[in-house]
């Protein structure tokens, strides 16, 4: 199950990451994600300004940590509490089943619900990574600081899932009866959920698994890390690929430099390369197969 690595990944992105007991274990017997893992992330706010964090009603909570409460702005670091790496029992709720799915299927989505929610009735509690937010969601603002490290906590979440930004949704894109997530800087949760989504294209670092050489290990960096003249112990099990890469187990930031040296290495135009830095290098095969080809040889 994927879920139980994201807590390690946000810490090891310099997150401030706390725990509540028996988060890597189901809230309530046999409660577990529908297709093995979540399919995608839900966004919720409190309609608190402060909040004692459960294991109930959310993966993960997020706010200004201050003792054992979360808040929404204030004195303290913001903070992520991770409540289940399971499906939490009282979270997404009921809704439509159907926005679940095109939400599963990368479909890009702005609009909020619209419509009742199904009958006979289906909850997302088992598909979708619930997160809340402590907010009061009737025009209080997100802390600065608590915002980034959302956007930077779904960017992990999303790349280590092997989601697109479009697989996060709010609250209130699910079912009608709900209002979140809802910045108090925009009219409506919709325009709160297409900045975040913004945001997230800004900051996602691509991550690849190309082939099986080495597992779950390979990525970009590995190749472009031959290329200037590394050597990699094949054995997946070595102290090198664990712990001495240049560059973090599925934290790889993809920089302008790397887009340089592909594009110098498969001899794109200048004007593809700018392109190619504008759009992100997952959507050039030709370009990665090209050098990992370069890379083996």
């Amino acid at each position: 199950m994927r879920t139980l690595a994201v807590p390690a990944l946000w810490t090891a992105a310099g997150l401030t990451v706390t725990y509540l007991d028996g988060w890597d274990t189901p809230a309530k017997s046999g409660y577990v994600w529908r297709s093995g893992d979540p399919v995608c992330s839900m966004w919720h706010h409190t309609a608190t300004s402060a909040y004692t964090p459960n294991r109930v009603k959310a993966n993960v909570w997020a706010g200004v940590a201050r003792g054992d409460r979360l808040y929404a702005s204030g004195d303290g670091e913001p903070t992520l509490v991770v409540a289940n790496a399971y499906p939490a029992p009282i979270s997404s709720g009921y809704g439509q089943k159907t926005i679940i799915d095109w939400t599963a299927a990368d479909t890009p989505n702005e609009h909020l619900a619209y419509g009742p929610d199904d009958y006979p009735k289906w909850a997302a509690n088992r598909s979708a990574w619930n997160t809340e937010v402590i907010l009061n969601g009737v025009g209080e603002v997100v802390d600065r600081d608590v915002w980034e490290m959302l956007v930077a906590a779904a960017v992990i979440l999303h790349s280590h899932m092997g989601w697109t930004r479009h697989r996060a949704i709010g609250h209130a894109q699910f079912t009608n009866r709900k209002i979140d997530l809802r910045d108090g800087v925009d009219r409506s949760a919709r325009e709160t959920m297409i900045r975040f989504r913004n945001d997230m294209e800004d900051d996602m670092f691509t991550h690849y698994q190309i082939g099986t050489e080495y597992g779950e290990w390979e990525e970009i960096s590995w190749f472009l890390y031959l290329i200037q003249g590394g050597t990699i112990d094949a054995n997946a099990g070595s102290s090198q690929i664990q712990n001495v890469l240049p560059w973090k187990t599925n934290v790889r930031l993809v920089q302008v430099e790397d887009f340089d040296l592909v594009a110098g290495l498969t001899h794109l135009s200048n004007d593809n390369r700018v392109k190619m830095v504008s759009t992100g290098l997952y959507r050039w095969g030709k370009e990665i197969a090209a050098l990992r080809e370069r890379a083996y040889t």
